[in-house]
């Protein structure tokens, strides 16, 4: 058989090849369209990572709420049942206040009803880092420059920040899509003081043995919208709620019967105007902040190192805020802070 030959009877199978090609990626892009059209809506929490890659454009990559993922939201005992990196799960979501879904338990089969997400497992499972997942969502494409006006726009990590929320199409497989995202109206920070609350407290691990003064921990609220915003401030400080990260050991949190059924009453709402900001000291050796573990009543600060919290900013449902002057204006949802260990380290 001549080269001629072969090369007229090959041409057929590598053009056949390129159209096979091209009908795979048409049809992603296709699926791509129908999901974006027909998809479930929701909106999921994040914050930017990185600012922008030079090969491809400038895009942010995300990470997730429900990607760093401790055994408390899993639906199996993750040291019996080993998940190699690349099995499939399935995240089960639950919409929350303003469309933003939370997570109600990471599966390796569907749940039977509600949204959900279908994901691969990226980094296996690590006592002291939790399982991470990606979701194929983990990058949002911007117009070229932006990438970085968006890292700048979600804040440093010592100064306030303001939650990305990323809105998704979702089809009934779990597949999900970009189709926008916007700010938070709210920012967060979190700082360290030490006691006499003049300086910053850097605290990093003492010595065995021995004693650091404990912080206060310093959290900032600020309206980073374009319109008034108003918090609710209850008395006892029953707006925040302080609960271990979900990677941490156990599942730890104050129980505050103080706080049971609160509504604000007149001057307990704070209408913060754009670019206002409102700060408070907590002090988390506070007998109203304690934790029990081991049937022991213990501060935060006396926790091992492992064992993370949040301080959550949630104010009351909307039907218990109707009443008082400036109620039309509060911001419902909840906001939490960095990861943090009681003698103030922050991660």
């Amino acid at each position: 058989m001549t080269t001629a030959t072969v090369r007229s009877v090959s041409r057929p199978w590598v053009w056949l090849a390129i159209a096979l090609q091209f009908l795979v990626l048409l049809g992603m892009a296709g699926e791509r369209e129908w999901i974006v059209q027909t998809g479930e809506r929701l909106w999921l929490r994040t914050a930017p990572v990185d600012p922008r890659d030079p090969f491809r454009g400038d895009f942010v990559r995300l990470s997730y709420e429900v990607s760093r993922l401790g055994p408390r939201q899993l639906g199996f005992d993750p040291q019996q049942r080993v998940l190699p990196e690349g099995a499939q799960v399935f995240a089960a979501l639950e919409r929350g206040p303003r469309e933003v879904a939370r997570l109600r338990q990471v599966m390796e089969t569907p749940p039977e009803s509600g949204p959900f997400l279908r994901g691969r497992v990226q980094r296996g499972w690590y006592p002291w880092n939790g399982l991470e997942v990606k979701y194929g969502i983990e990058q949002l494409f911007v117009e070229q420059g932006r990438g970085q006006e968006i890292e700048a726009r979600q804040g440093e990590r010592q100064g306030v920040q303001v939650p990305l929320e990323v809105e998704l199409a979702l089809n009934g497989r779990g597949t999900a899509v970009i189709t926008g995202h916007r700010w938070s109206p709210l920012g967060i920070g979190l700082r360290t003081l030490r006691r006499d609350g003049e300086a910053e407290q850097s605290a990093p691990a003492p010595a065995p043995g021995a004693q650091e003064p404990i912080p206060l921990f310093e959290l900032t609220l600020q309206n980073v919208s374009a319109a008034p915003l108003a918090l609710v401030l209850l008395p006892e400080e029953c707006s925040f709620a302080l609960e271990s990260v979900a990677w941490s050991p156990q599942a730890l949190a104050p129980v505050r019967s103080e706080c049971d059924g609160l509504a604000p009453a007149a001057g307990q709402i704070l209408t913060l105007a754009p670019g206002d900001s409102w700060q408070r000291r907590f002090d988390f050796t506070e007998s109203r902040w304690q934790v029990v573990l081991d049937d022991k009543t213990l501060p935060i600060d006396r926790l091992p190192w492992e064992q993370r919290f949040r301080l959550i900013y949630r104010p009351p449902a909307a039907e218990r805020v109707a009443q008082p002057p400036g109620a039309a204006q509060v911001w419902h949802g909840e906001l939490p802070s960095r990861a943090f260990h009681g003698r103030g380290q922050i991660d």
